[in-house]
């Protein structure tokens, strides 16, 4: 490899030199014409000299080492995938409190990127006055304190099927901790779903 350096290193000065000898002969161009040739022939030998690869350089097949260690093109993949894992999507079921409740609730964002929350086939006893609260906590404690906790009224609810409520725009996935449905009648909570 280091022989094959030298030869082209060589055999590129030679034809520097021939033709820095050849623009300087007299043979009808003036000064200027014999300076723009001479610039345009150097010119040329560098761009035709072979690439000089500093210590340490990355070459193609090599792996990049320093202080912070190695980082290989299945590390990068692996760091990406890790990356996109964050969780965009919070779900949970219902466990009964103050009456047999079941059903889920998944809290994601919709095709506008507003995050929306959707109760899927719930069941629940009846009641007249049935809300949806969206409490910060992860615990709820089922009595009438529980009025005093950061919650978002998201409004009433049927005691059974499936919807779709769409939070505020200022609304942040650490507001979410659980989905309570409280019956105002009673100052009770029926059931509440943990968001995972």
């Amino acid at each position: 490899m280091t022989r094959t350096v030298q030869t082209r290193t060589a055999q590129t000065t030679t034809a520097q030199a021939t033709a820095v000898q050849t623009l300087l002969r007299p043979a009808g161009f003036t000064p200027v014409h014999r300076a723009a040739l001479l610039s345009l022939a150097l010119l040329g030998s560098t761009l035709i000299a072979p690439p000089v690869l500093a210590q340490g350089a990355a070459q193609p097949g090599h792996t990049m080492t320093g202080a912070a260690g190695s980082m290989t093109g299945s590390a990068m993949k692996e760091g990406a995938a890790k990356a996109g894992a964050m969780k965009t999507t919070l779900t949970g079921s219902f466990r009964a409190l103050h009456a047999p409740t079941t059903g889920t609730v998944t809290l994601a964002r919709n095709a506008q990127g507003r995050w929306t929350l959707t109760i899927r086939n719930l069941k629940t006893e009846p009641a007249p006055d049935l809300k949806v609260w969206l409490l910060a906590a992860k615990t709820v404690k089922d009595t009438p304190e529980l009025r005093n906790e950061k919650y978002i009224d998201l409004g009433e609810i049927a005691t059974t099927g499936t919807r779709t409520f769409l939070l505020p725009a200022t609304f942040t996935p650490e507001q979410a901790g659980s989905v309570v449905l409280w019956c105002d009648q009673f100052s009770v909570a029926f059931a509440a779903a943990t968001l995972k």
